[in-house]
């Protein structure tokens, strides 16, 4: 392929993406999951939890390919031992939708900042995973949580998701 072919499929790209943008708006969510610890290389399922959230992504719902962006306020829960870890974070995300405008894959990753109160101090992490979203107001997402950078214990979680 010639760089005149390819020049001009990359233009056609840009200009639907940029004649897309004007049909962008936030999608607000709420969403409710299952959470596990991830201690080492292998999860570990003796430590079940559970977490929810509440945010909002700003893409094009009608696009085949749309740039997103968002936030969330999430919290987890963890009986660990004798106690109960508990965390409260901000996570602004961005990622991608990609598919149809009744089935979507997006993948995303954010950072995370907030308490826990193991460490019992603010921490800084991170959040990655895929979401799926199906029809107008489902998705089901699969996320790991890095809570604190420094600690080094994951959070998997599976989590159902209700788009407003």
């Amino acid at each position: 392929m010639n760089m005149k072919k390819i020049f001009l499929i990359a233009a056609a790209i840009l200009a639907l993406a940029v004649s897309a943008n004007a049909q962008r708006k936030n999608v607000v969510y709420a969403t409710l999951g299952v959470t596990s610890k991830v201690d080492g290389v292998f999860a570990s399922f003796a430590h079940p939890g559970a977490d929810a959230a509440f945010g909002f992504r700003n893409y094009n719902q009608g696009a085949f390919v749309s740039f997103t962006y968002g936030a969330e306020a999430w919290a987890s829960v963890t009986p660990v031992g004798e106690g109960v870890e508990w965390g409260v974070y901000a996570i602004p995300q961005i990622g991608v939708a990609i598919g149809p405008k009744g089935f979507k894959w997006h993948p995303y990753a954010g950072l995370m900042a907030g308490y826990n109160n193991y460490a019992a101090r603010f921490n800084v992490g991170s959040k990655q995973g895929m979401a799926f979203d199906i029809g107008n107001h489902i998705t089901v997402d699969l996320a790991t949580y890095l809570p604190n950078t420094w600690q080094g214990t994951w959070l998997t979680a599976v989590n159902f998701t209700y788009r407003f």
